[in-house]
């Protein structure tokens, strides 16, 4: 498993950093100031889950992989999101949403009532955090995790786009405007704080899509299966397709904006089969370029997520 790196350039100068072999998947970054960063982990090795979380101190030159529940159950972690330093939660099984209020020296984790997957941890504001799992269900507090409340109001419009949607990616642009995709080419917006939710209609078809790179109300990015990208200017109203993989058969997984003009879309170029993928754009997402990296080389290996410090220093898992 490969963590890289850069110092100078998005399109090149990629250094590889190694983490414990045995750890199966790198699935989600959560970045902070003064070089602070997390990831959860998770998967399974035949057939055996396996989970944690991973910290750096130093801008991802080096890992640390925390002892946590995750860690000691087994159990697969897709999603980590952190208010500050000592403040955060990492969530992923139905079973267990682990918190930490201490940078990660203590955790303790609480359960929902969902047979689903948690898909996406965020933060509404500084005191709220919702939970999102794979059926669009939302768990919300207000007091850091102690309290939980159910709001199917997602759910119910996910479930009009088709019985199979899925809500696989979820991100709250700010604390009004906030977008769920996934399954089914689902992609579902509210302007007003999840208290009413939206089909929005594009021409991509049903892909799953997979992550969402939101710039700001108006500008993102959301990418997926059979090669699909695509970037709204309008806040959804209309998408352009970006066209990256005429051939449709790479699953791009990560999509990232630095500013209006720098953002970046990961993946693999064929499912469980082909090498890793970075594409780059500097002119606000008219040209893309391919990225040179480690990950070209690697069958099976897959860009899940890219966050950047700055606009030269930027982590890819």
């Amino acid at each position: 498993m490969l963590i890289l790196f850069t110092f100078s350039t998005i399109q090149a100068q990629w250094v590889e950093v190694a983490v414990n072999e045995n750890i199966i998947k790198l699935n989600e970054i959560a970045i902070l100031e003064d070089g602070i960063g997390y990831i959860a982990l998770g998967g399974a090795l035949n057939g055996v889950p396996d989970g944690g979380v991973l910290k750096t101190s130093d801008y991802g030159n080096t890992w640390q992989q925390l002892p946590c529940p995750a860690t000691e159950y087994g159990i697969s972690m897709v999603t980590a999101s952190f208010r500050d330093e000592q403040t955060g939660f990492v969530g992923g099984s139905p079973e267990m949403n682990m918190r930490t209020r201490d940078g990660g020296e203590i955790w303790d984790f609480d359960t929902f009532d969902t047979p689903e997957s948690i898909r996406r941890v965020r933060w509404v504001n500084d005191s709220t955090i919702v939970v999102v799992d794979k059926k669009g269900r939302l768990f919300f507090s207000s007091d850091l995790g102690d309290t939980w409340t159910l709001d199917m109001r997602l759910n119910t419009v996910l479930l009009s786009v088709h019985d199979r949607a899925s809500c696989m990616t979820f991100e709250i642009i700010d604390e009004y405007n906030w977008v769920a995709a996934g399954k089914k080419g689902a992609i579902i917006k509210t302007s007003n704080g999840g208290q009413s939710w939206s089909v929005i209609p594009h021409s991509a078809g049903t892909p799953v899509f997979q992550d969402i790179g939101a710039l700001d109300a108006e500008n993102w990015i959301v990418v997926g299966t059979s090669g699909t990208a695509i970037i709204t200017h309008d806040g959804g109203q209309s998408f352009i397709d970006l066209n990256l993989d005429p051939g449709h058969t790479a699953k791009f997984q990560a999509a990232s904006y630095y500013d209006a003009d720098h953002a970046m879309i990961g993946g693999i170029t064929v499912p469980s089969t082909g090498v890793g993928v970075l594409k780059s754009t500097s002119d606000g997402g008219l040209t893309w370029i391919d990225v040179d990296f480690a990950g070209n080389q690697y069958y099976g290996f897959s860009i899940r997520d890219i966050m950047r410090y700055e606009i030269y220093l930027a982590v890819a898992i």
